[in-house]
């Protein structure tokens, strides 16, 4: 069981680092989709506070780059939240 994650969360785009310690996913919150990290021994997650991802590419949100790097398309301050 992994501690940390919203009550009810809507995750998805789940992606593992490349060492296998990280899991980066997406959670569609109320203002919009969020990215989460979760540490895998801890089993503790996480969110990134400020940053809202761009959902509008038909790829993945997130990709895991190089050595525990991680690539995000980020959407611009002052993006619309998501329609209800």
């Amino acid at each position: 069981r992994v501690e940390g994650l919203p009550a009810e969360p809507r995750l998805a785009s789940a992606a593992w680092s490349p060492d296998g310690a990280h899991i980066a996913c997406t959670n569609i919150g109320a203002q919009g989709l969020e990215l989460w990290l979760v540490d895998v021994a801890a089993a503790r997650a996480g969110r990134l506070e400020g940053l809202r991802l761009n959902h509008f590419f038909p790829a993945a949100p997130l990709q895991w780059v190089g050595k525990g790097r991680l690539l995000v398309r980020a959407a611009l301050p002052g993006f619309a939240p998501l329609p209800e």
